[in-house]
């Protein structure tokens, strides 16, 4: 009998939801004992709903931080929509059972019932899937195709609103919150052929946990044979959000039948061959029709699937042991990436006040992290000293953004607040002076850094440490290489994701000709204190993050070139 608690994580979605609270009440009805709750996890697809999804990097972004939540131990079982999952799981996961599919077909919603063959010619069709936009332009030509992003219900009002005559939707999405009565055509596979996996859930734990087991009664297997063929064609094509693939599979008596798809943004061109083959071989005949489909042209039409940064040279100027996330994104985009790291991270200049620091941390209330660097640093010496996490015991703590906070809980420890903008007027308004009054913080940071924070709070009446956890230092790239790009007009773009980087970037270049060398190359900051010094430098600042994230500063560099022809600014 199952007595400890399963914590299921979840995107908060209405649909989202409904999933997991239908799991949820399967897990109570069969594991008596067992005390389940939903942990809702943010992920960059929600917050970025303005944006198409091939501009902010494609499906992978509903289940990062899920996936992030689950490796953690922040949560035990983690359910996904399975064509949200990308085809590879990391390391450490698994996909511990399939449920029963829903309907995988996709249907039109329309506004006065009218089906897809009446629809007047010019109507404007909502969708934020280029697989979908595709069939129905090869379908219908004559209709106008409009991206559409946001949750079931946001899409539904859109159309009542007037801003669309038509929606295609998922089948499975609409059932389960309850709003399968605005069906009012499902669409065959000889118009429109599902995303790969449409209609079934993922439940993902960790490799090992006794979840595994625990769940099974849950596991369908004509299911996940549908699923293990048409994710086995995906993954073969090498294919996402950004291209227009479609796989439906239908498994009964032992064998499936796979249908595939490859296609044009535009419509034009569309593949379409099926297989069908013994159940057992499911992953062997998604691979197979793949091979039929490139050897018929797909290769053709996936090396010319849209990507936002196609063409683009983008310098990072980051420290080059913490770019990698950044130089991956732009460049999964299709951005060529320069690097040239302008600052590095080193020791501060005596770690005696950190270490005396860390013998009395139990005489501070908070310890405020104001960047990933600095949770590093501390926890390092922390460790150095001999000392664990339960050291900190007691101790709340804050963190400027999401992804300090995820080094926090990296470390297994408990983030208590993160506040609203992510930068430290954030965090001031994320608490009330009388919060802190009278109680002692703690900020470790860089040697250089703003005295808002620590001023501000000693204002409200709390007592404050600053102690120095590291420094920046500028790294000698070669400036006369530098130079010679510039001069060239080698570089679209030049990012920088903090003031010290902007600075010693332009040490780099002869102060009466920064602004010749720099005519004509876009400046992306990650906030508005880069952006700051960037100006007050004689920069002119094209792109700010809205999220002070890397995250949020790709999609603010995508959303920029999405407008402007190659070789443009």
């Amino acid at each position: 009998m199952a007595t400890r608690n399963i914590r299921i994580g979840t995107r908060g979605s209405a649909l989202a939801l409904a999933q997991a609270h239908w799991v949820k009440g399967e897990l109570v009805k069969h594991l008596p004992g067992c005390r389940v709750e939903t942990v809702v996890v943010k992920t960059s697809g929600d917050r970025f709903l303005s944006s198409p999804l091939q501009v902010i990097g494609g499906k992978g972004i509903f289940v990062k931080e899920i996936e992030d939540a689950l490796l953690q131990g922040n949560i035990e079982l983690a359910v996904h929509s399975m064509k949200d999952l990308p085809t590879e799981i990391p390391d450490g996961l698994t996909i511990a059972a399939v449920p029963q599919r829903e309907d995988p077909r996709d249907v039109l919603v329309s506004r006065d019932g009218v089906a897809l063959k009446d629809l007047p010619s010019g109507s404007r069709i909502g969708t934020g899937s280029l697989r979908r936009q595709s069939q129905i332009l090869h379908h219908r030509p004559d209709l106008e195709v409009v991206p559409v992003r946001g949750n079931v219900d946001t899409r539904l009002k859109k159309l009542d609103d007037g801003e669309f005559d038509a929606l295609i939707m998922a089948a499975a999405g609409l059932r389960r919150i309850g709003q399968e009565k605005r069906i009012n055509e499902f669409l065959p596979p000889e118009i429109c052929v599902s995303a790969a996996a449409q209609g079934a859930l993922g439940l993902q734990t960790c490799v090992g946990s006794p979840i595994v087991g625990e769940i099974a009664f849950l596991h369908h297997q004509p299911s996940a044979t549908e699923v293990l063929a048409e994710r086995a064609f995906l993954r073969a094509l090498g294919g996402g959000c950004q291209v227009p693939v479609g796989a439906l599979a239908y498994a009964e008596k032992g064998n499936v039948r796979l249908i595939g798809i490859v296609a044009d943004t535009e419509g034009k061109q569309v593949l379409r061959d099926e297989l069908s083959g013994a159940a057992e071989e499911a992953e062997e005949l998604g691979e197979s029709l793949a091979r039929r489909l490139l050897q018929a042209g797909a290769d053709k039409l996936l090396n010319g699937r849209f990507l936002p940064l196609s063409g683009r040279r983008i310098m990072i100027t980051r420290p080059r042991d913490q770019a990698g996330p950044l130089v991956r994104g732009v460049e999964a985009l299709g951005s060529q990436v320069i690097e040239f790291p302008t600052i590095q991270i080193v020791p501060p200049e005596s770690y005696v006040p950190m270490d005396k620091t860390i013998e009395g941390i139990k005489e501070y209330d908070w310890i405020v992290f104001t960047s990933v660097n600095s949770v590093r640093e501390f926890m390092n010496r922390l460790r150095h000293l001999g000392r664990s996490v339960e050291h900190l015991d007691g101790i709340r703590l804050a963190a400027i953004g999401p992804e300090t906070a995820k080094r926090i809980s990296s470390e297994g420890l408990k983030v208590e607040l993160i506040p609203a903008e992510y930068r430290a007027e954030g965090l001031l308004h994320g608490v009330k002076p009388e919060e802190v009054r009278g109680k002692k913080l703690l900020l470790p940071r860089a040697a250089v850094a703003r005295d808002v924070l620590p001023r501000t709070l000693r204002e409200w009446g709390a007592e404050v440490d600053v102690v120095q956890a590291y420094r920046t230092v500028p790294v000698k790239g070669n400036a006369t290489w530098l130079r010679e790009t510039l001069d060239e007009k080698m570089i679209d773009m030049v990012t920088f994701t903090s003031s010290s980087s902007v600075k010693h970037f332009l040490d780099s270049l002869p102060k009466k000709d920064r602004k010749k060398l720099l005519n004509g190359v876009a400046v992306a900051c990650i906030g508005p204190i880069t952006r700051k010094t960037a100006e007050e430098n004689g920069m002119r600042v094209d792109v700010v993050a809205k999220e002070y994230t890397v995250t949020g500063l790709i999609q603010a560099i995508a959303e920029y070139f999405s407008s402007k022809p190659v070789g443009t600014q």
